[in-house]
């Protein structure tokens, strides 16, 4: 798995990033799930910096007209490693050599972010997943569960004149 060292001391048994879609026998067989949500606004600006220093590209962090808030707010709804790939295709080594005279815009990132395939509301996995996993008795996406509710008192009817 990216960015887990031999040494972290974490055993991952299975990942999985579309857990709504797993056959129902495969996600029984799991005692648990942890719900990994995709990355916030102020997270994906840590990523996209993060991944431009990995990449050597201080230099663009540095210039003013790189605004990495943008390109965050256009990477909404997608992966951490998605937007690692966007980053490395928008940054090949050709358009790198460019940089000097032509300076990265965001509108560059919209065709790689097309390719990267489908993304998905993190919400609705987040539901998907409770409903697999959730125990005897447990409610999912907030609704309640039928059955004998608690009936108020009847109030008493006004005379008729």
């Amino acid at each position: 798995m990216t960015g887990l060292g031999k040494n972290d001391g974490i055993l991952c048994i299975g990942t999985c990033s579309r857990s709504f879609g797993c056959e129902k026998q495969l996600s029984e067989t799991f005692a648990r799930g942890i719900y990994i949500p995709l990355p916030d606004l102020s997270t994906r600006v840590c990523l996209i910096k993060h991944f431009m220093g990995e990449m050597g590209l201080g230099s663009v962090l540095n210039d003013q007209s790189f605004d990495t808030g943008v390109v965050a707010r256009i990477t909404e709804g997608f992966t951490a490693g998605q937007i690692q790939h966007v980053l490395t295709e928008v940054f090949s080594s050709s358009r790198r050599s460019r940089m000097i005279g032509h300076p990265v815009v965001p509108t560059e990132f919209v065709d790689h972010l097309a390719d990267c395939g489908d993304h998905y509301d993190s919400e609705v996995a987040h539901l998907a997943l409770l409903d697999k996993f959730k125990g005897p008795g447990a409610e999912s996406g907030g609704k309640a569960k039928k059955g004998k509710a608690k009936k108020g008192k009847k109030g008493k009817k006004g005379k008729k004149k």
